[in-house]
C-alpha cells in the first residue's frame, strides 16, 4: 500500500501452452518477494490478444482480492481457480441485513463457520469449540441481529456471500 491505497501491477506473461498458467504463477509469487507479509498476487484466465485486456485485468485483481483475504488461496490466486469466490469477487458487498453483524467478530465468525458447515449444529459447534447451546445462542442473536431466518435457504444465502465479500473490502 501507498499512502494507505492498494498499489497493482499488470504483468502480461505469454504462454508456451494455452492451459499452463505455471509461467505466470511463478512470476506473480517472485514479484511478491520483499513485499509486506500478507501481499497477494491474482492471474486471470488465458485470452489471445489485448482486445480482453480491461477482462483480464478485472479478473486479475478479483483473484489477488480474494488471495490477500482467503488464506488457502495465498499468496497467488487463479481465477479459473476461484470457484465461489469469481461470483463474490464481483458484489458491491455485503447485503445491507448483515451490516450490522460484521461489527461483531465472533458472531460473524460463528455465522460463517455455520454456514460453512452446511448448517450442522454440531460440526459448528467442534469447529467453534464451544458448546451446541452456545452456538444455539449465537445463531438466535444473528437472526435478531440481521433480521435474516437462519432456516431459509434464500437468507443463508445472503448472509454467507455478505460475510464474504465483507472480507474482500479494502481495510482502512
Amino acid at each position: 500500500m501507498e499512502d494507505g491505497r492498494i498499489r497493482w501491477v499488470a504483468v502480461l506473461v505469454p504462454l508456451a501452452a494455452p492451459g499452463d498458467l505455471r509461467p505466470a504463477g511463478a512470476l506473480a509469487a517472485a514479484s511478491l518477494s520483499g513485499l509486506p507479509p500478507g501481499s497477494a498476487a491474482g492471474v486471470s484466465g488465458v485470452r489471445r490478444g489485448v482486445g480482453d485486456l480491461p477482462a483480464q485485468w478485472a479478473q486479475a485483481r478479483a483473484a489477488a482480492r480474494v488471495a490477500a483475504a482467503v488464506p488457502r488461496l495465498s499468496p497467488v490466486a487463479h481465477w479459473a481457480e476461484l470457484g465461489a469466490w469469481r461470483s463474490i469477487s464481483e458484489l458491491d458487498g455485503p447485503d445491507p441485513a448483515v451490516l450490522p453483524l460484521l461489527g461483531d467478530r465472533v458472531l460473524a465468525e460463528t455465522a460463517e463457520v455455520f454456514l460453512d458447515c452446511a448448517g450442522s449444529a454440531s460440526r459448528a459447534a467442534a469447529a467453534l469449540q464451544i458448546h451446541r447451546q452456545t452456538l444455539y445462542y449465537r445463531l438466535t442473536r444473528i437472526a435478531e441481529i440481521t433480521g435474516l431466518d437462519l432456516a431459509d435457504g434464500e437468507a443463508r444465502l445472503v448472509l454467507h456471500m455478505s460475510l464474504r465479500a465483507a472480507r474482500l473490502r479494502p481495510r482502512g
